[in-house]
C-alpha cells in the first residue's frame, strides 16, 4: 500500500500536469481566435512605450526645428524651440491622459455591471420567494441544497466571464488570466460541477465566448 506522502506526491504531479495542459489549451484558444487577444494599444506596457516614443519624437522635432531656424533669416519671427517642445509634450500628455480616462471608464463599467449581478444574487439568498419568479434557474426541485449548488456554479461562471472580458480588453495580464482559467478548470475536475456548469452556462445569458470556453474546459476535464 502506498504511503501518504507517495499519494500526496502523485496528486501534486497530476495537478501540475493538468495545470500545464490547461495553460497550453489557453494558448491554443488565443491562437485560434476563440479567446480574443487584446490589441496592441490595450497593453498597459505598450501604452507606456507609445508615450515614451511620442516624447522622443517631440524632442526630435524640436531639435530639427531649431536647426531649421538657424538656416533661416528672421528667425526671431518663429516661436522658440523650447516653447514648441513644451507644446508637443503637453499635447502628447493630454492625448495619453484622454485614453487613460476612456479606459478607466470602460474598466469601471465592467466592475459596476458584475457588482450589480452580485447584488441580485445576494437578494436571491435573502428573498426566497423571489426565486419563484425565475424557477428555471434552480431546476425542477425547490430544494435549498440544490439552490446553493447552482448558485455556486453560477458564481464560478461569472468569475470566468469577468476575467475573459478583462483580458480581452487588456485589463488583465496573460499569467493572471491563465490562473483564472486553471481555477475554473480545476472545478470541472469534479464531474457533478462540470455537468451542472455545462447545463447552466447555456441558459443564463452568458456571452457566447463564455459558453464556448466553459464547454471546452468541461470537455477537457472529462477527458483527463
Amino acid at each position: 500500500m502506498p504511503s501518504e506522502s507517495a499519494k500526496n506526491n502523485a496528486q501534486e504531479v497530476a495537478q501540475r500536469r493538468i495545470a500545464a495542459h490547461t495553460d497550453r489549451l489557453v494558448e491554443e484558444l488565443i491562437h485560434d481566435g476563440t479567446i480574443i487577444q487584446p490589441n496592441w494599444w490595450a497593453s498597459q506596457r505598450s501604452r507606456f512605450w507609445i508615450f515614451a516614443v511620442m516624447l522622443i519624437v517631440s524632442f526630435a522635432l524640436s531639435i530639427a526645428y531649431q536647426y531649421w531656424l538657424l538656416g533661416q533669416t528672421g528667425a526671431s519671427k518663429y516661436p522658440n524651440s523650447a516653447d514648441l517642445a513644451y507644446a508637443l509634450i503637453a499635447a502628447t500628455a493630454a492625448l495619453f491622459a484622454y485614453y487613460q480616462w476612456i479606459d478607466s471608464r470602460r474598466e469601471n463599467s465592467i466592475d459596476v455591471f458584475y457588482n450589480r449581478i452580485g447584488l441580485v444574487n445576494e437578494r436571491y439568498y435573502e428573498w426566497a420567494p423571489a426565486r419563484q419568479l425565475v424557477p428555471h434557474f434552480w431546476g425542477p426541485t425547490n430544494d435549498e441544497d440544490e439552490f446553493q449548488r447552482r448558485m455556486y456554479v453560477y458564481l464560478e461562471l461569472d468569475n470566468l466571464e469577468y476575467m475573459i472580458f478583462r483580458y480581452q480588453l487588456g485589463f488583465v495580464r496573460k499569467p493572471l488570466f491563465r490562473r483564472a482559467v486553471r481555477t475554473f478548470s480545476s472545478r470541472c475536475e469534479s464531474r457533478p460541477f462540470g455537468e451542472l456548469a455545462k447545463v447552466l452556462v447555456d441558459g443564463a445569458g452568458y456571452d457566447t465566448k463564455t459558453v464556448e470556453i466553459a464547454n471546452i474546459l468541461v470537455a477537457q476535464a472529462a477527458i483527463n
